[in-house]
């Protein structure tokens, strides 16, 4: 939105000589914008850009003394950005102690490390977290079985806010053999059989991992998955 800048001038002997009043936004004169009521300067409309601006304010009392006033302010409009998050989202594991973190920037006024929160399936885990420099990290130990969710909440000094969400999955449970022909105890006359079998997995299976074996002689070569 658009922006206003204010200013209170005082003067305790002869007063302010209003006609001397200049004010300047980044070097470009705005004095023909500025309202001067009840001892206060005031430019309204001001449609800035992402960066640091410098206000110069100059006036003089009717007895020709001058004063000069200088401040700057940031316009950051532009949220922080991740870089890279881990694990990856969809990653799957069995593990019971997992790493999760994440690598954040901000490319405008900087990041608020106090406003930084990490969450675990919906609960705060900011305090057990580690925050160092552009990166926070966060230590879980025995995730619950299925879909873990971790949020991570990065907002800069200006109050933008990033979040990222990304999930993995835990399952500790081994893959589902069914379907298996020929049945056991099956007799057949057929010298070269074929063998066959479901696998399932809730979370899928791994079929570079998969292996046959036909009276314990490795088959997976001649295996299709």
């Amino acid at each position: 939105g658009l922006l206003a800048l204010s200013v209170a001038l005082a003067d305790e002997g002869s007063g302010i000589d209003e006609a001397s009043i200049r004010l300047f936004v980044n070097g470009v004169d705005r004095s023909a914008e500025i309202v001067f009521e009840a001892g206060r300067v005031t430019l309204a409309g001001l449609d800035l850009d992402d960066r640091v601006h410098l206000v110069h304010v100059e006036a003089a009392d009717l007895a020709e003394n001058r004063t000069v006033f200088e401040w700057s302010f940031e316009i950051d409009s532009t949220a922080p950005f991740f870089t890279r998050f881990l694990p990856a989202d969809g990653f799957r594991t069995a593990a019971h102690s997992l790493v999760a973190e994440a690598e954040f920037g901000d490319a405008g006024s900087g990041v608020d490390a106090s406003g930084i929160r990490v969450y675990h399936n919906g609960v705060e885990r900011t305090a057990t977290a580690r925050r160092t420099g552009s990166r926070v990290v966060l230590v879980i130990e025995n995730p619950a079985p299925g879909d873990n969710v971790v949020r991570v909440d990065v907002p800069d000094r200006a109050g933008n806010v990033a979040s990222r969400t990304w999930t993995f999955r835990v399952d500790r449970q081994g893959p589902t053999i069914t379907g298996v022909v020929p049945e056991l105890g099956a007799i057949f006359a057929d010298h070269r059989p074929v063998f066959r079998a479901v696998v399932s997995d809730e979370s899928g299976v791994n079929h570079a991992a998969a292996a046959a074996a036909v009276d314990l002689e490795d088959v997976t070569a001649t295996a299709t998955f």
